[in-house]
């Protein structure tokens, strides 16, 4: 990993399940790990709602999670309960 690492678990709820869909994926072609690329291509497939979370930060905290990858350079560590 090429920087700090954090442990974030997303789970099925009423609202949230783009995200379970999106995060299930990432987590399956990026081995549970989420780095500049995975962030890339999860941004790419939040699409209309990116510019959203930049505009109101924290409400999208998936989509916050995955622009920090980005500007920080951390990783995150996924798990999606199911």
């Amino acid at each position: 990993m090429s920087g700090p690492s954090i442990d974030w678990t997303i789970k099925p709820a009423p609202g949230k399940m783009a995200s379970v869909a999106i995060y299930a994926a990432l987590a399956s072609q990026f081995d549970n790990t989420l780095g500049k690329a995975a962030a890339q291509k999860g941004l790419e497939w939040y699409d209309e709602f990116v510019q959203e979370a930049k505009d109101v930060p924290g409400s999208h905290p998936n989509i916050d999670l995955l622009l920090r990858i980005l500007d920080e350079g951390v990783e995150a560590k996924i798990t999606v309960s199911k």
